[in-house]
């Protein structure tokens, strides 16, 4: 599932999330988040990036970020765990080697992904967990920071689509979640007596559900 953005016939992605099983047939939540592109320009010799965050089932959560760094040409995998970063590389993509394992360092802008505590266990109750929230504004000056591409396609079953043409002018707070469907959260409304509701989305595995929405944020 994702929440992409159209303007026209161009799109951006804002959030990409959804329930896989790995090789252990081990659920987790794989996702992305359109914030970590600010990590980028942080690293100006990385190409073919690959960012995003995965949560387990068992409650072990890391956030991911990979590239090809064009000066030592190697790829390189920075893994950042609740309690430590673990830094891979190597000479082909899918066969690195630890290389380095540290503590959060304070004011290193990718340790900002770092939990402060392991996650809860999916059959905890009740499970709640907000990946991330982000605020935009619909302004030219807004819409230019977002990254718009025509290759998307969109599946109008699955996504959940905002035409940024709706809401001219406008602020914007988007938000992505994992809740277990017993719980009272998914009953909360998202609207506020300074907020409005205006879309959202969910996808279930049939025990947890993952959720997508966007409100308006008044001037």
């Amino acid at each position: 599932m994702r929440m992409l953005l159209k303007r026209g016939n161009l799109y951006s992605r804002i959030f990409m999330a959804e329930f896989q099983k790995n090789k252990r047939n081990v659920e987790y939540v794989i996702g992305v988040l359109s914030l970590f592109e600010v990590l980028e320009p942080l690293l100006p010799n990385a190409v073919n990036t690959d960012m995003h965050f995965s949560y387990f089932s068992d409650g072990n959560y890391h956030f991911s970020y990979k590239y090809f760094d064009s000066l030592e040409q190697v790829y390189v995998d920075h893994k950042i765990y609740h309690n430590h970063v673990a830094i891979y590389k190597g000479l082909n993509r899918d066969k690195m080697e630890l290389c380095e394992r540290r503590d959060r360092v304070e004011g290193n802008t990718i340790d900002m992904f770092m939990m402060t505590q392991k996650l809860p266990t999916w059959d905890t109750r009740p499970l709640t967990h907000i990946f991330g929230s982000v605020g935009m504004s619909f302004s030219a000056d807004g819409l230019a920071k977002a990254t718009w591409e025509s290759e998307i396609v969109a599946d109008l079953q699955e996504d959940l689509i905002i035409d940024v043409d709706d809401y001219p002018q406008g602020r914007v707070s988007f938000g992505c979640s994992i809740f277990d469907l017993g719980n009272p959260y998914q009953d909360v409304p998202l609207s506020s007596p300074g907020n409005v509701s205006i879309a959202e989305k969910r996808t279930s595995n049939g025990e947890l559900a993952i959720r997508m929405h966007m409100h308006t944020i008044p001037d």
